[in-house]
């Protein structure tokens, strides 16, 4: 009789154990939280905090490359119709590409790994970038050009790697569908449709560009003549110049970056101008 009092009381402490446990694991607050939207726990939290890295980091090269490297990569260019010689490499076929009103994006082959391209072409090297939108590669400086290099991993059968290169713009989409570029480290497209859209999803419009501190935005910038860029570290404003795709003409003080009022201000038609904010465009 013990025996079986002993057992019975054994599996109530079972059964009650397991709904206990049910309970907690098909929480449905923590059913959300953990599933499609993201969940992050207050460790992953600190730990993701912990980990993170510059967007831009400046990265300096060791050795040369000595192989073959004979074959240039041109690059379309934002201040002036036409492009750039960025790289020299050796490709694998022909190199492709496809047009972009924000800068056409090249593409090609080699067998040169990553770190050859850029032993090869040290000197305009800058470092790695993440974007904020997405996408990662290196970054080159050239003659007040940006330009990011991304690529695939090599292929085991070939031993190829590809590669797309593009300028690192931003794009404004003026009425009329006349577009304006200019340099910025997201290539993001300032559109009312696309800040409509953002605020339905309750997001900020120009997360992306705050994504970035201001002294990241700051070192950035300064590489560019000051005939086209001027930074006010005092006030956190920055003003770009920019260039219609239409007349090809260098417009001064295009974009200004008022970072401390997190907003961005463009030139429009008849002296005026356009303000873009988290939730809003307005034109005045």
């Amino acid at each position: 009789m013990k025996r079986v009092i002993i057992i019975s009381v054994i599996l109530i402490f079972m059964v009650a154990g397991s709904f206990v446990l049910f309970q907690k694991n098909h929480n449905p607050d923590k059913q959300v939280a953990s599933g499609l939207t993201g969940y992050v726990g207050e460790k992953e939290k600190k730990s993701e905090k912990k980990a993170s890295k510059p967007w831009i980091e400046t990265q300096s090269v060791e050795g040369e490359y000595d192989g073959d490297c004979s074959d240039r990569i041109d690059v379309s260019r934002w201040d002036k119709k036409g492009s750039l010689d960025v790289l020299k490499v050796k490709f694998e076929g022909e190199p492709g590409g496809f047009y972009d009103p924000k800068g056409s994006v090249r593409q090609f082959k080699s067998l040169m790994s990553v770190q050859d391209v850029i032993k090869a072409n040290k000197n305009n090297y800058v470092g790695s970038i993440k974007l904020p939108e997405g996408g990662e590669g290196a970054l080159f400086f050239k003659d007040n050009n940006y330009y990011i290099l991304e690529y695939n991993d090599r292929d085991v059968v070939f031993g190829e790697t590809s590669y797309s290169i593009f300028n690192l713009n931003a794009l404004v989409n003026l009425e009329n569908q006349r577009f304006v570029v200019f340099q910025m480290p997201t290539r993001w497209e300032f559109y009312d449709k696309i800040v409509e859209l953002f605020k339905e999803n309750k997001r900020d419009a120009l997360e992306y560009i705050y994504k970035y501190s201001f002294e990241e935005l700051v070192e950035f910038y300064k590489r560019i003549d000051r005939k086209y860029c001027s930074i006010d570290e005092e006030n956190q404003i920055i003003r770009i110049a920019g260039r219609n795709l239409s007349t090809h003409k260098i417009i001064k003080d295009f974009a200004t970056i008022d970072y401390k009022n997190h907003r961005v201000i463009t030139k429009e038609s008849r002296g005026r101008k356009a303000y873009w904010e988290s939730d809003k465009v307005y034109i005045k």
